[in-house]
């Protein structure tokens, strides 16, 4: 009898396991698709625009994937932000930067990193850009309710700006509250500011912290604002004001 029971166990056990894997090849299955389609809506919506047409951008792994730049296309050209606060240099810092200087509204693109040696290497492909600048902050480890996250030093020295667009695709992500450091911008939101957060990899568990404390924060203060997620290989999350609603509906 109790044989019979180890066996019906071990069954159930079994079938159990490869359901699990079933759903989860259906959920990667289905996230591809979904990059997919989202490639063919973004090659869409630069359309006509020469100095995205004729760019040179490589999507996805540590870059954002497909979702991602189409929405970012999508706030450059419709939002037009006057300031722009960046963190992480890469693939994202090359089309803000290109899209800055065809948009007049856009004054101002600061893109924070912390690997000087990446700056050096990837400074020839930001000479010919105007609005751009690139500023070296050395990363420290601090302890952040009670879990060890990564932050750029001295990134106070920008609090107080003006910025209306954040996009956070940096520092290097953890497993708690990864790229926390966003809120201390957003605790010093007055109630009519007008922003929009791109905060980049919320498909995991510590970036999904972060928004959670973004909105958390907000509410505390009483700045009524609206989020969605795009998804596709990866997510992207967006937070906007009341006034740029229409960003959450792209």
């Amino acid at each position: 009898m109790i044989k019979n029971i180890q066996k019906l166990i071990k069954k159930i056990i079994g079938i159990n396991s490869i359901e699990a894997t079933l759903l989860k090849q259906h959920s990667e299955f289905n996230n591809k698709l979904n990059e997919l389609e989202w490639a063919l809506i973004y090659r869409d919506s630069i359309r006509g625009k020469a100095y995205l047409e004729n760019n040179s951008l490589n999507v996805g792994r540590w870059a954002g994937n497909y979702s991602f730049f189409y929405v970012l296309n999508r706030i450059l050209h419709e939002v037009k932000p006057k300031r722009i606060f960046e963190v992480g240099l890469g693939e994202s810092s090359k089309f803000i930067s290109r899209c800055a200087d065809n948009i007049d509204q856009i004054l101002e693109h600061i893109v924070i990193e912390h690997d000087a040696n990446w700056i050096e290497i990837q400074s020839q492909n930001f000479q010919e850009f105007k609005k751009t600048k690139i500023c070296q902050h050395d990363l420290e480890k601090i302890k952040f309710k009670n879990f060890e996250v990564l932050n750029y030093k001295n990134l106070n020295t920008y609090f107080e700006r003006d910025f209306d667009l954040f996009v956070i695709d940096g520092p290097f992500g953890t497993d708690n509250f990864s790229r926390s450091q966003i809120v201390e911008f957003v605790k010093r939101f007055d109630h009519d500011k007008t922003f929009i957060i791109l905060l980049d990899d919320t498909h995991r568990f510590g970036e999904r912290q972060t928004l959670e404390l973004i909105a958390g924060t907000l509410s505390e203060k009483q700045i009524s604002f609206f989020q969605q997620d795009y998804s596709g290989n990866k997510s992207v999350s967006v937070i906007s004001s009341r006034n740029l609603q229409f960003v959450t509906s792209l």
